[in-house]
């Protein structure tokens, strides 16, 4: 049986060089429903497929303790 896949785009604040791109993608990983992170640092967005939708609460959840911030999901 083939497994859905689900793309969400993902706004992000606070991002301001590559590290930061990668420190959101790293954090994004650990989302347990996440199998693959692209993070754009210059449109400030993840494009992130998964194999069931994830919630806003997710990804802020991920970013928590972070200078990053998930404003929307597009």
């Amino acid at each position: 049986m083939k497994m859905e896949t689900v793309k969400q785009t993902v706004t992000v604040n606070g991002m301001s060089c590559n590290g930061c791109a990668n420190h959101v993608q790293r954090a994004f990983e650990t989302i347990p429903a996440v199998q693959s992170v692209d993070v754009s640092l210059d449109e400030k967005k993840a494009s992130v497929v998964t194999n069931q939708a994830v919630k806003l609460k997710e990804f802020q959840e991920a970013l928590a303790g972070t200078n990053y911030s998930v404003v929307t999901i597009l």
